[in-house]
């Protein structure tokens, strides 16, 4: 039996485990560890009774990488090479030891007839990150780290990265050394499963368990299969090319990058050279050595991101512990020798998450009290939408409450598969295409889409876009209700990432995007899409003015509220003030609406088709109306973020057998209506007015003692609708 001095090999149910035994090192990748993993693997691949390999690390990391804490042989610079000793003869020994070394023990690794998996905790480095993640399966620990740091001394990358996290992901930590914590290196497809730390052998025993219920010979048929399926697509030759380019990386070690790295080392050791190295990169985008929150007795980590001694912890009252504390900059609330004055302490800076994300995403930001024509705002690259997706966020004067967004795809794009906790409603103003949706569990649906065509999408669905047309790009509006929840959860990963399935709005029913729909009592329609919003069926509604027609939307399982108002040429709405997050989108027609803030002056906003303006904006309640100067009639689509008509918000709603309906009840009777006879004279002046520039005759006389015009048409009659409310 091998005896061996630097790992452990454990054969236990069904499989074998093999750790790398240097704790004290952080298992740090010395040649000797190398070749006794060698004889391991070669024992276990003539075993019969062993139908997987399971490799990890002993003290809590995997490994830090390749052991440099051994002595520097006298360099000879500006290149840094051994002293006395060509370019050329260096190039050949590094190339060859990388051929013999990292290649050789790749591929074997890569080719071994029995699955390897790689169970990874704590810290793993450089080449120990090559050893993982050439491993058949690589499940991580919650606390696991990878990064190739090696790069910030001038060594060279591992294809591997590329070919599991793919070109983007892989340059964006290779070409820096920073760290990838487990989510990340799960999100980008480095790892297969991330697991509590407890649970990581107990996973990967389970899972060597079920390969051993599958024949030994198809296992290795399939391995060979998955395996040379990625050579023959050029990883073989990518990691033959590595050799070659790992040799010119440690050829580059120039003066003014490296020297002070190794004479960092001569004075210090490896802690000094790594502080040195790796000092300028703090704070880590993830990891131990991230920005954390210093919270008591919680943190284990001290601001340089070593680890605490845990001793420190057992004693929860003892000095040292005020002393680790006060040393990360912060003050035990029980500690009653501090002596603080409160008005000599910085001020606490109040952080809108929203804002901040709106910032971070990298699409172009529109503001203004309105936008005149969302189908000309110019739209940038929206990297989370996707490659080659364009988008604006929008961001009207005064809306705190409310996300607005466009969002472009290019002729025959289409978008990154995504899910989120908000609710998003869309309406789409040019181009067609198709939408998938999906549940973790669940098969996938899809639906057709064209201009004006409006939907939700269901709460934190996976979803995903496609452009039908090769010459034409496709662009559609999008209301959701992110910033309320984002502000409260303060967690971008809480709203993108969560694993939770809203199996009660969406269970993959292959009727959902049907286009079928129910009519209730009060003009509302509950459906989850319309094929054309132009087409929906319409009711007359006296309550707001003459001439109008409208009907309300309960769309994304009853989650958001939504209508469609349309009102006829020489018409105008009764003045009206709700809260903000109203969203005003012209579908059809030319008018211009006028907006009071309180006692000041009144704005007005000239619309048109592509129009979209805030109805009830700013702190408070803006008195708002709406007028049609157009030669047709004129439609808007209303999209309110975070309101239901089928879910009561509050306990009032809750007891009353309609809903909320302020804005249609007249002010003397405690609403929020203005009523025609109780409108300053002013404003039906200016209608005319306007009506008389374009050759349009006023019809609101039937409502309006002053109007100088004619009596209008009654309203519209609504479209017949079958037994079932399905549209004709």
């Amino acid at each position: 039996m091998t005896t061996y001095q630097t790992i452990l090999y454990q054969k236990q149910r069904k499989g074998v485990l093999i750790t790398l035994n240097r704790p004290r090192a952080l298992n740090a990748m010395n040649q000797e560890l190398m070749n006794e993993l060698d004889t391991a693997l070669a024992n276990a691949e003539t075993d019969p009774e062993i139908r997987a390999v399971i490799i990890t690390g002993a003290g809590g990391a995997f490994s830090a990488g390749e052991d440099i804490s051994g002595p520097d042989p006298e360099t000879a610079w500006p290149y840094g090479i051994p002293a006395d000793t060509s370019l050329n003869a260096t190039y050949n020994k590094f190339r060859d030891a990388d051929r013999k070394d990292i290649l050789g023990r790749q591929l074997y690794r890569w080719q071994y007839p029995k699955p390897i998996i790689g169970a990874v905790s704590g810290w793993c480095l450089g080449a120990a990150s090559w050893l993982a993640l050439t491993c058949h399966i690589t499940i991580a620990a919650d606390d696991a780290v990878f990064g190739q740091p090696q790069v910030r001394h001038g060594a060279n990358i591992d294809f591997i990265w590329v070919a599991l996290a793919g070109f983007k992901n892989a340059l964006r930590y290779s070409l820096t050394g920073d760290h990838v914590d487990a989510q990340e290196a799960l999100r980008i497809g480095l790892v297969n499963q991330v697991v509590p730390k407890a649970d990581l052998l107990e996973t990967c025993f389970k899972f060597v368990e079920r390969i051993a219920l599958v024949p030994p010979e198809t296992v290795k048929i399939n391995l060979h299969i998955s395996t040379l399926g990625l050579e023959m697509m050029g990883l073989r030759k990518a990691w033959t090319m590595n050799s070659e380019l790992a040799a010119m990386a440690r050829l580059t070690k120039r003066e003014e990058f490296n020297k002070r790295l190794e004479e960092a080392k001569k004075k210090g050791g490896l802690a000094a050279f790594l502080q040195e190295r790796d000092g300028p990169f703090q704070p880590e985008p993830f990891g131990p050595r991230a920005k954390k929150k210093t919270e008591y007795g919680v943190l284990g980590y001290w601001s340089d991101g070593q680890e605490l001694p845990n001793p420190i912890f057992q004693h929860s009252s003892i000095p040292e512990v005020y002393k680790f504390i006060s040393q990360l900059g912060g003050v035990n609330v029980n500690d009653t020798t501090a002596k603080l004055d409160p008005d000599k302490q910085p001020a606490l800076v109040r952080v809108d998450v929203y804002q901040e994300w709106r910032k971070r995403e990298g699409a172009p930001l529109v503001g203004g009290i309105y936008i005149k024509d969302m189908t000309a705002v110019e739209v940038g690259p929206w990297p989370r939408k996707g490659d080659g997706v364009r988008g604006a966020l929008c961001y009207l004067d005064g809306d705190d409450e409310g996300d607005e967004h466009i969002v472009e795809l290019p002729p025959g794009g289409s978008s990154a598969p995504l899910r989120h906790m908000y609710t998003e409603a869309i309406y789409v103003v040019s181009g067609h295409g198709s939408t998938s949706v999906w549940r973790d569990k669940g098969a996938k649906q899809t639906f057709e889409w064209g201009p004006g065509s409006y939907f939700v999408l269901p709460t934190n669905a996976w979803h995903q876009f496609f452009n039908a047309s090769l010459s034409r790009g496709a662009r559609w509006f999008s209301v959701t209700d992110l910033p309320g929840l984002l502000r409260q959860w303060a967690s971008e990963d809480f709203i993108f990432n969560n694993p939770y399935d809203f199996t009660d709005r969406y269970r993959g029913e292959p009727d959902h995007f049907s286009a079928e729909a129910k009519l209730y009592r009060g003009r509302v329609w509950e459906t989850n899409f319309i094929p054309d919003i132009k087409k929906l069926p319409l009711y007359e509604w006296k309550s707001r003015g003459g001439g109008g027609t409208n009907a309300f939307m309960v769309m994304g399982a009853g989650m958001m509220e939504s209508h469609v108002s349309r009102f006829e040429s020489g018409h105008y709405k009764k003045g009206h003030r709700h809260g903000p997050g109203a969203h005003l989108y012209i579908t059809e027609g030319e008018g211009f609406v006028l907006t009071q803030r309180g006692n000041e002056p009144r704005i007005r906003c000239d619309w048109q088709e592509g129009s979209l303006y805030l109805s009830g904006a700013g702190e408070g309640q803006w008195l708002h109306q709406h007028f049609n100067v157009g030669a047709t009639p004129a439609t808007y689509l209303v999209l309110n973020q975070g309101l239901s008509r089928k879910y009561a918000v509050n306990r009032w709603q809750a007891n009353q057998s309609t809903v909320l309906r302020g804005g249609e009840v007249s002010g003397k009777k405690g609403g929020y209506q203005t009523e025609y006879e109780d409108e300053d004279p002013e404003v039906h002046r200016i209608f005319e007015d306007e009506l008389r520039k374009r050759g349009i005759t006023c019809r609101m006389k039937k409502m309006v003692s002053w109007c100088t015009g004619e009596a209008g048409a009654e309203a519209a009659k609504a479209t017949f609708l079958d037994e079932h409310g399905v549209y004709e």
